[in-house]
Order: structure tokens, then sequence, then C-alpha cells
């Protein structure tokens, strides 16, 4: 792992950062530039972050079925596994498959047995 603290804006830089955004401005990072981005703000460097869904890989932004995404076995099945060198592989495919589309942040898989919220398919399970 990288030691990034040389390179990390201290609290007072971020402060200062926030201090400088309106109310407005505030209140649109808050918010989605669309189904899967939020918005840019370049007054304080911020550029557009990406999210992504995808419990089972990477969805990217487009609909499009031209373009293609690896599906990787459901969590369910990698906590089956019990082998935490499969389930560092996993993230790192997600995580190259993300960089690869221009995601910033993956929302699945869950990190929580979802038993009610309709997300079983992105959970590891209640009982792998």
């Amino acid at each position: 792992m990288t030691d990034r603290t040389a390179t990390e804006p201290t609290t007072a830089a971020l402060r200062g950062l926030v201090g400088k955004l309106t109310l407005e401005q505030k209140a649109r990072l808050l918010t989605g530039a669309d189904n899967w981005a939020l918005h840019a703000e370049p007054a304080v460097g911020l550029r557009r972050i990406v999210l992504s869904d995808g419990p089972s890989g990477v969805r990217g932004e487009s609909w499009d079925g031209r373009f293609t995404a690896l599906n990787l076995p459901s969590a369910t099945a990698l906590a089956a596994s019990w082998d935490p060198r499969i389930a560092y592989r996993y993230g790192a495919i997600i995580a190259c498959e993300a960089r690869r589309m221009g995601v910033d942040v993956v929302l699945g898989p869950t990190t929580r047995p979802a038993t009610s919220t309709g997300r079983r398919a992105g959970s590891p399970g209640t009982r792998p």
C-alpha cells in the first residue's frame, strides 16, 4: 500500500475549500448530475465522480449492449469459498474493471447480509 499522507490535504485545507463554496454549490454536490455521476465543482478542483452498480462486477455508465462487462460469481459464492486469496483477486478484478470503465466508486458487493433490501445477489449471505 502506498503512503499517501504527503499528498493528502489536511483538514484545514479541506475546510478552506468547502468554505469557498456557496450554499447552492454545496447542495449540488449532494445531488446527482445523472443516474451514475456526481457533479464536478471546478471552483475547488473536484472533477465529476462516476459511480456504478455491480454486485457481480462493474456495470458502468452505459446501458448499451455493445459495451461489455465482466460478470463475476455472486458474492454468496465468493463467501462460500472461505478463501481470502480468492476474495482478494475478486476485489482486484473489480478494481481493474472499474478503472477500465472510468468508474470511481463501485456500489457493490454489499458488506452485510441484505435480507430485506432486495440486494441479496450482492451480499455474502447469512450462511455461506
